[in-house]
């Protein structure tokens, strides 16, 4: 497997720049239909030309997230999340995706708004990103509720919020090393997850861990406090009970197996899934690694980063956004969170 560090070269975020090709095109057409039908309000990728967002073309988390693995990660990262009994309370109370009327569309919805989230913070511009966050930011203000034990809960509250993300950047990091042909090497990785630490404190998490081994520390910390509670099993249930047929259900197994794989230690345990045995899991990985392989390469870039491209090259040059706070994480220099 080969390790690299992040790319100084401003468009060659992928170790060449990503390209976009008639496949691409068409998906992105599905993917319009489906799940960007649930984007955020004003997000864009194209103005202001030269703006280059909170992280730019040469931070770790633009490697990261230019990559198919980001998906497969952030699928596993928000599984994990049913162990936190806010986080279930909270998404099974009030999320469409658990409105009987929905379906399949609340899920796209859902799964939309996580997505619009997470490329508009990436890629977006300043602007656009500080307003995502403040969209989100007054989502989760209206989610509170009483938990079984007749507590109260707030999903705004900096502790379920530092889970979330934990669990977010641990599952694409984890898709990223296990699936992208060039991972970053330790050192870069945990520049990536400072990168989600940025954006987690934005959204109002305290203390969310900056390193790998960070986010690990902490999972041993909250073990105790996590359930496989009533609302847990139904925050994964569309995961697991949807009936699905024919190619998409072939496709929809695949993707669960994935996700499962990718999960923390604790979270398989508490979740009681098996242990999956080397010669089986081996070859499984190795075949979706390939498939993901093939299918960036027919896939090429995303529209999101392609604009996010064009729009920074508009800037003469890596000058700072003037007036932005700025903190320095080895050679990256990350903007600091929306206020």
């Amino acid at each position: 497997m080969t390790e690299r560090s992040v790319s100084p070269i401003f468009g060659n975020v992928a170790g060449r720049a990503l390209r976009a090709t008639p496949v691409s095109s068409a998906l992105d057409t599905f993917v319009s239909k489906a799940v960007r039908a649930g984007s955020l309000p004003g997000v864009q990728f194209t103005d202001p030309p030269g703006d280059r967002g909170w992280f730019g073309p040469d931070s770790a988390i633009w490697y990261v997230h230019s990559h198919l693995s980001t998906g497969l990660g952030g699928l596993s990262g928000l599984w994990a999340e049913a162990g936190h009994p806010v986080l279930a309370r909270g998404v099974t109370e009030h999320s469409v995706m658990y409105r009987p009327e929905t379906g399949w569309n609340g899920i796209f919805q859902r799964l939309g708004r996580s997505q619009s989230f997470l490329t508009s913070v990436t890629f977006g511009s300043t602007e656009v990103a500080d307003r995502s966050c403040r969209i989100v930011r007054a989502m989760h203000g209206r989610v509170n509720g009483t938990l079984g034990n007749g507590l109260p809960y707030a999903a705004n509250d900096p502790e379920p919020l530092r889970f979330a993300y934990a669990n977010l950047a641990y599952g694409v990091a984890t898709a990223h090393r296990r699936y992208h042909p060039a991972p970053l090497n330790d050192h870069d990785l945990d520049r990536y997850i400072a990168d989600w630490a940025v954006i987690g404190t934005a959204l109002g998490a305290a203390d969310i861990p900056t390193t790998m081994r960070g986010i690990e520390d902490y999972f041993d910390y909250i073990r105790p406090q996590l359930a496989l509670s009533y609302d847990a099993l139904r925050l994964i249930a569309p995961f697991e009970g949807k009936t699905v047929t024919g190619t998409a259900g072939v496709t929809w197994s695949v993707l669960r197996w994935i996700a499962i794989d990718l999960l923390p230690d604790w979270a398989r345990e508490l979740f009681r899934y098996p242990n999956i045995p080397a010669v089986v899991r081996e070859p499984m990985r190795a075949a979706v690694k390939t498939a993901i392989i093939a299918a960036q390469e027919a896939i090429g870039g995303g529209v999101e980063y392609h604009q996010a491209v064009a729009r920074v090259a508009n800037r003469p040059g890596p000058a700072e956004i003037a007036g932005a706070g700025q903190r320095e994480i080895g050679p990256l220099l990350l903007i600091n969170g929306a206020k």
